[in-house]
Parts: structure tokens; C-alpha cells; sequence
């Protein structure tokens, strides 16, 4: 495992290997943002799940759609890092995923 930072690159190429979100378990003011790819059978019911359990109670989780970030955040608004597998190191063909 290794981190890589978070770029739409590497969300694209997390999306083709079969991720659909990205979970971050620390507060968002923290200085160093992990974020751990995951896939989900279907995201409103994850979500939906998250708040009957009451989750949203006092803090949101931290949860990126990737296809909402590829298609709608620029760059510079990513911050963080993505713990990435030795799955992705496989698949990549090279330059910064």
C-alpha cells in the first residue's frame, strides 16, 4: 500500500478499477486528509444507512462520489491523499496515479 495524491487521474483510474467512493474516517480541518477508495452496491442507500445509524448526528462523514469529483471539481479543489493497493500500482502505465 501507498499513498498517492489525490488527483482526477487517479480518481479516473480508481473509477475504472471498479471504486465509486472515497471515505475519510478524521475531521476535514485536520493538516494530513487520507482518503481510503471503497466501493458500495448502491451510494444513496450506504448514505442513507450511515444517517439510520445515526452518523449524521453530530458530524457528516467524509464522503466523495468520485464521478461527482471527476465531473465537477477542478484541481486545485482536491486536497489529500488516497491510500492506494498494490491493485492500482499494477494496473498503472506509469507517470503519477
Amino acid at each position: 500500500m501507498q499513498f498517492k495524491k489525490i488527483t482526477k487521474k487517479l480518481l479516473c483510474k480508481l473509477k475504472m478499477l471498479g471504486y465509486n467512493i472515497l471515505t475519510f474516517n478524521n475531521k476535514m480541518s485536520s493538516d494530513h486528509i487520507i482518503w481510503f477508495p471503497e466501493y458500495v452496491d448502491d451510494v444513496s442507500t450506504f448514505i442513507s444507512n450511515l444517517d439510520r445509524l445515526g452518523v449524521f448526528q453530530f458530524d457528516e462523514p467524509n464522503i466523495l462520489l468520485i464521478d461527482h469529483v471527476i465531473e465537477h471539481f477542478e484541481e486545485y479543489e482536491l486536497s489529500g491523499e488516497v491510500l492506494t493497493t498494490t491493485e492500482l500500482s499494477l494496473h498503472s502505465s506509469g507517470g503519477d496515479f
